[in-house]
């Protein structure tokens, strides 16, 4: 008897002749009703075998999935937590980086600031601006008297 007909046979995707060719073939002999058990047995042991197989590939699937999730996901907050680390960090050391000026009695003294804005400080001010401006504002502080000119710019007001 052929392996694959009895293979068809046993999946169930044999046709109605082929079906009974196998049947008549059982019922001729003890020799070939042993052989047909023998190969049935051989059969249902490789679908066991590869049904416990595609299980624990699913298994294998599923936890490596959860693993790259959680993986993507650790990195993603550690970027985000880096992200936010550095801008804290750079508006705390922008902060710290002003520059003072202090206009001694009797003198008179022109700036030009990191936006092209032109100060011209009066006698006994004191004047602290910013290295660069924020993204946002241009913020100065000044004690005692100055002329601005302003160099004008609608997102960042002065």
């Amino acid at each position: 008897m052929n392996k694959e007909l009895l293979c068809r046979f046993f999946e169930g995707t044999a046709t109605l002749e082929e079906e009974q060719q196998v049947r008549q073939w059982v019922e001729e002999s003890e020799d070939n009703r042993a052989l047909f058990m023998r190969e049935r047995k051989i059969y249902d042991a490789l679908l066991l075998v590869s049904s416990q197989s595609s299980l624990e590939n699913k298994k294998e699937v599923g936890t490596s999935l959860w693993m790259v999730s959680t993986a993507v996901a650790v990195f993603l907050l550690l970027l985000v937590s880096g992200l936010y680390w550095m801008r804290i960090r750079d508006e705390r050391n922008f902060a710290a980086q002003y520059h003072t000026l202090q206009v001694p009695a009797g003198q008179r003294m022109k700036l030009i600031l990191a936006d092209n804005t032109n100060v011209w400080l009066n006698a006994n001010t004191v004047f602290r601006y910013p290295s660069t401006f924020s993204k946002k504002d241009r913020t100065v502080y000044l004690e005692g008297e100055a002329y601005f000119e302003v160099s004008k710019n609608k997102e960042k007001p002065f």
